[in-house]
């Protein structure tokens, strides 16, 4: 697979706010989700390093089935329940919060490498590698609009085939599973600030 040339980086580059554009510069996949939350910047932010997938549900039944699907296989008992714990915190600000994984996320295991600090994950050249931004954009004093964005990058030929077929199938799911987080953000965010 080419990689990209001067050109094509410094025009994403220039499309890309900061940090994502220092943590991933190159990606072949995206996804973005946003709403507007009725309170400030700073209540959200607290809001979003504090959530997981824990608290809703539905993101809890999918990852349970498909882990005890697996885990079915004798080849994959193994297999450790996947959630916000398996991300890596890779930056956090006033208005960012970035989480990252390395690995082979198409594989029935997840195929997750390990990276324990943010060097790691820029430095991370294998398989493909994915971040989970956050971002409070302020509108004003009283409303903020609160945005994930999820960006991998894969590293050959046979990672962005695994990579594209993969996101074909769990694409309605992850975008499901963004939007609820999002939503369960805002109503805990306004309930706290009624």
């Amino acid at each position: 697979m080419p990689t990209p040339s001067a050109q094509e980086t410094a025009a994403q580059q220039l499309t890309q706010p900061e940090p994502l554009a220092k943590l991933l510069p190159h990606f072949r996949f995206e996804e973005v989700h946003s709403l507007v939350i009725e309170a400030p910047a700073a209540e959200v932010m607290q809001a979003v390093v504090g959530q997981s997938m824990d608290d809703d549900r539905l993101t809890q039944t999918l990852l349970k089935v498909r882990t005890a699907l697996v885990r079915r296989l004798p080849r994959y008992r193994h297999v450790r329940a996947f959630g916000m714990h398996s991300f890596t915190p890779l930056h956090q600000s006033a208005d960012w919060y970035c989480l990252g994984l390395a690995g082979r996320f198409w594989r029935l295991d997840f195929g997750l490498d390990s990276i324990t600090t943010p060097q790691d994950f820029i430095l991370y050249q294998r398989n493909a590698r994915l971040v989970l931004a956050f971002h409070a954009e302020v509108i004003n004093d009283t409303s903020t609009r609160l945005t994930t964005v999820t960006r991998i990058q894969t590293f050959d030929a046979m990672a962005t085939l695994m990579m594209t077929l993969y996101w074909l199938a769990i694409r309605p799911a992850s975008g499901l599973i963004r939007m609820r987080m999002l939503r369960r953000i805002k109503r805990q965010v306004e309930r706290l600030s009624r």
